[in-house]
């Protein structure tokens, strides 16, 4: 055995192994990592070459690289393993090292149209399938399949999935001439390790658009000292492939001068906002950026890619971004972005967040869920509030906002600001102005949508100097709209503006014998502001929702027996449609037989 470095060649199975790179796959398609070549201390022939691994699945090995020695019963560690029962020694002759990627591999997959070889002989499937009963088996019937062959013949196809092959190189052959049109190759989940492979691959393939090399651990990008740009490249998903540092990032920039697209999501990446220049050099065609779950816990490494002149799109799921947007200026950074992606980060401050966001000038859709500023908040209460805070949004989460739901948000948003400067007042008389520029959204719903937030008053409070109780009380009147107490007189009441949605549903349940679980309620601020805002959580306050003194709260009880008649014809309508679909597939089948024998 030849070792140089921690490149070993190996002469019984004639391979060459990259210590802490080379990867592998077992019978069940787990992977790992090869973190030793060498003798065992605890096997039976000490001579005998192993191949010592780190699972990817840490519950897959048996331990942590330590051995105890057969003949000595002391402690032997031949490599370190991160969990306890991530490492295991496998026999070299059994490792399973992958396959290279070859037009000979891509033409024993898909098949020629003159071949003999069926996966459903006679339009039936080698295998059959158990009837819920279990007493019967079935024959699966497979129609089309030379048709479906037709459509993937390698001359004519120009995308290729190679997802899960276990490919572990490329080779470089003359005979990928025949193959050079493809323009999309999927990649995903293979066993390269090597960037040389990826740059054979362009050169093979000097068409490609399209490229993805997903859960690949090819680690910092290394490309050949002579590699040269690849101009047709604008789509490249690199997702956890573990590049970290910013000069792998700037390799690729300047090796896909093209590049429209890069997906870098669950990548570790170290970037700065020092940085932000020279990646808007090298990115400057780049429209869409992935960074989902990239650990970025600073501003900075957001800011990094704050000069992309075309940046349209920009997803930020999943990171810890604990900090506020210090160092965001809306004149020069993110001039393109429309689309930007928060789900499952830290942010806790709505303030923090969204005034810097309402200064960038095209940004229109925002994906924002699963965050600590949410927390305790309805799904409807979630949306009023981010709409409030972002009034030049065309869409939440995938979802286009509403006129009605934008009228409401804009009242919401204008109560909370005037009930928050008549508690300055308050505080400090002399204070008789709103802060408008600590809420520039308070100034664009009041001078674009007057009409939305007309009428709009805080939550009523006495005039003294001090703060007393009745500052924090709301005169309400309450209005059951249900068909066995619509009739009942509304029942006028001052409740603290802390009151819980739950405890008034309580109160309602008591005197209009409602139904807890059935209720829903709406308040309106005055008779003419048309549609009601729901109050949708139990756990909100009447203050949350903006309930102003001598608003009207609407209760409704929806009918149990109509929700369950509703379901129980949702069920009728589906196993129609199923049986519906099992004669049609039956009539099909006959008449197929029948063109058969004909």
């Amino acid at each position: 055995m030849d070792k140089s470095s921690n490149i070993i060649r190996d002469e019984v199975t004639n391979r060459t192994w990259h210590i802490g790179k080379t990867r592998i796959r077992d019978a069940s398609g787990c992977t790992a990592t090869v973190v030793y070549i060498g003798p065992v201390a605890s096997a039976k022939d000490p001579t005998e070459i192993y191949c010592g691994v780190v699972w990817d699945d840490f519950s897959r090995g048996k331990h942590d690289g330590s051995v105890v020695d057969r003949t000595t019963g002391n402690l032997v560690r031949h490599f370190h393993a991160p969990h306890p029962t991530s490492g295991s020694f496998l026999r070299i002759g059994k490792v399973d090292g992958g396959v290279e990627l070859s037009p000979l591999l891509l033409r024993e997959r898909y098949v020629t149209l003159n071949s003999d070889e069926l996966v459903a002989p006679h339009n039936l499937l080698p295998h059959t399938v158990q009837t819920a009963s279990g007493r019967n088996d079935k024959v699966v019937e497979f129609l089309g399949e030379l048709k479906i062959r037709s459509q993937q013949q390698l001359e004519d196809l120009t995308t290729v999935s190679l997802r899960r092959w276990g490919i572990s190189s490329v080779q470089k052959s003359e005979s990928w001439s025949s193959l050079n049109h493809f323009t999309e190759v999927d990649l995903a989940g293979n066993l390269l390790f090597d960037w040389k492979d990826v740059a054979t691959l362009l050169h093979v393939l000097p068409n490609l658009r399209n490229l993805s090399l997903a859960c690949n651990r090819l680690g910092d990008v290394e490309f050949p000292d002579d590699m040269p740009q690849c101009l047709s490249l604008t789509h490249l998903n690199v997702r956890q492939t573990e590049i970290k540092s910013v000069e792998s990032i700037m390799a690729l920039g300047y090796v896909f001068p093209h590049l429209q697209e890069l997906s870098l999501a669950d990548c570790p990446i170290q970037c700065r906002s020092d940085d932000a220049k020279p990646l808007a050099a090298v990115f400057a065609n780049l429209t869409f950026l992935d960074c989902t779950h990239c650990e970025f816990d600073t501003n900075s490494q957001v800011l990094a890619w704050a000069f992309l002149p075309k940046l349209e799109s920009l997803s930020l799921d999943d990171n810890p971004l604990l900090e506020n947007w210090d160092g965001l200026d809306p004149e020069q950074h993110f001039s393109s972005l429309e689309n930007l992606q928060l789900a499952g980060t830290g942010w806790k401050n709505w303030k923090e967040l969204t005034v810097p966001l309402h200064h960038l000038p095209k940004l229109n859709r925002l994906r924002l869920r699963n965050c600590p500023l949410q927390n305790g908040l309805g799904s409807g209460g979630a949306r009023m509030i981010t709409i409030g805070h972002l009034p030049k949004l065309q869409m939440l989460n995938g979802s286009l906002i509403t006129n009605s739901e934008r009228k409401d948000a804009a009242r919401w948003f204008v109560r909370t600001i005037r009930r928050m400067q008549q508690e300055n007042q308050e505080t400090d008389p002399a204070n008789t102005s709103l802060k408008l520029d600590d809420n520039p959204q308070y100034i664009f719903w009041t001078t674009n949508h007057p009409d939305f937030v007309e009428g709009a008053q805080p939550i009523s409070g006495s005039n003294g100097s001090s703060k007393a109780l009745i500052d924090s009380i709301v005169s309400v009147t309450i209005r059951s709209m249900a068909a066995n107490s619509c009739t009942m007189e509304p029942l006028v009441r001052r409740f603290p503006a802390d009151l819980t949605v739950g405890r008034l549903k309580a109160l309602c349940s008591r005197y209009f014998g409602l139904d807890l679980d059935l209720q829903a309620l709406h308040y309106r601020a005055s008779p003419d502001q048309g549609f009601p805002t729901a109050m949708e959580s139990d756990e909100c306050t009447l203050a949350y929702y903006g309930v102003p003194d001598g608003a009207e709260i609407l209760v409704n009880e929806l009918d149990a027996e109509a929700l369950n008649n509703e379901k129980q014809q949702a069920e009728r309508n589906l196993i129609d449609r199923v049986q519906k679909q099992e004669k049609e597939l039956a009539e099909f089948q006959t008449r197929q037989r029948h063109a058969d024998i004909r």
